[in-house]
């Protein structure tokens, strides 16, 4: 159960991420409004979801604003997906965006590092402005890029899903009797964890979000690289593998678009997780001749991989 919100909560950055606009990168007191009320979770359920998140090197976070109780002002931190690519992106846009604020603001043009050196000191000043909003932003991804590169290892996709599983072995039970005890109340079911009446138990699994609705208009469209360029491998498996569309996964996997060792392990690792839900998901009986030759062909293809 609380696995489907923590890759709800993850997807969810991943979107906000996506963008190429100046609300990039989410900030905590507007992604905790709006996801509480799109889900009815408990915000103290969010923050450990958030931790757990952190924990295992899903993402990275920063502080916004530092929290001030003599006026009322609260902490707000920013949410990263901690991959390479994303952070260098987000660098990018954020150094362009402070060179072009800086200069409307200041009528005078400087480099990003001339821009940083000079705001550096007083970023404390600054902070609760857009100015310092931009410049906190450019300065800690250009130091989270550093991170990466020095401590690649720590942040491949095998290690945070280790280090996930670990930690649901270790707190799992317990955050599932809190979602469980939610369902009915003011929870609502998210992508993945799909509420169903009793009659309904065994048919076919629901994707209904925005995001899953935009993919399926865009797969039409776009080829698998380009999918998997937008929305990464993790989501790809998962609404594949709920639509079970064992042989379309087995016939990408063989095309070779998807090589890397650390993402056919990753979809290894989600085949048995469906093969251990099978008694709770009848539906799948139909299709287990397919899972198995794709389960094959994962098996295959990891062993051939690039690292």
């Amino acid at each position: 159960m609380i696995r489907s919100y923590i890759d709800d909560v993850f997807n969810n950055i991943l979107r906000i991420n996506r963008k190429e606009n100046r609300d990039a990168i989410p900030h905590s007191d507007v992604f905790f409004k709006e996801y509480t009320a799109a889900t009815g979770i408990e915000p103290d359920l969010l923050v450990q979801i958030i931790a757990i998140l952190r924990e295992s090197h899903k993402i990275l976070s920063f502080e916004i604003l530092k929290e001030d109780k003599q006026r009322n002002v609260k902490k707000i931190e920013a949410y990263l997906d901690a991959d390479l690519t994303t952070i260098r992106r987000l660098k990018h846009f954020f150094q362009d965006l402070l060179v072009e604020f800086y200069q409307e603001e200041y009528g005078k043009p400087l480099m990003v590092h001339q821009i940083i050196q000079e705001l550096f000191p007083k970023i404390h000043i600054i902070s609760n402005t857009p100015m310092g909003f931009i410049a906190n932003k450019a300065i800690m991804l250009d130091e989270y890029e550093k991170l990466l590169e020095k401590n690649y290892n720590e942040y491949t996709e095998d290690f945070k899903e280790k280090k996930l599983l670990e930690i649901l072995e270790e707190k799992g039970e317990f955050l599932d009797e809190r979602v469980a005890a939610g369902m009915g109340k003011s929870l609502k079911p998210v992508a993945g964890e799909v509420v169903q009446k009793p009659e309904e138990r065994g048919k076919r699994r629901a994707v209904d979000t925005n995001e899953f609705q935009e993919y399926d208009e865009k797969r039409s469209q776009v080829p698998v690289e380009t999918l998997l360029r937008i929305y990464g491998v993790d989501f790809f498996y998962r609404v594949h593998l709920r639509k079970y569309d064992f042989d379309y996964l087995k016939q990408v996997i063989e095309s070779g678009v998807i090589n890397r060792k650390a993402d056919l392990t990753k979809l290894k690792q989600m085949i048995q997780t469906v093969k251990e839900n099978m008694e709770r998901d009848t539906g799948l009986a139909e299709h287990m001749t397919e899972l198995y030759r794709l389960d094959r062909t994962v098996s295959q293809a990891i062993h051939f991989a690039r690292v």
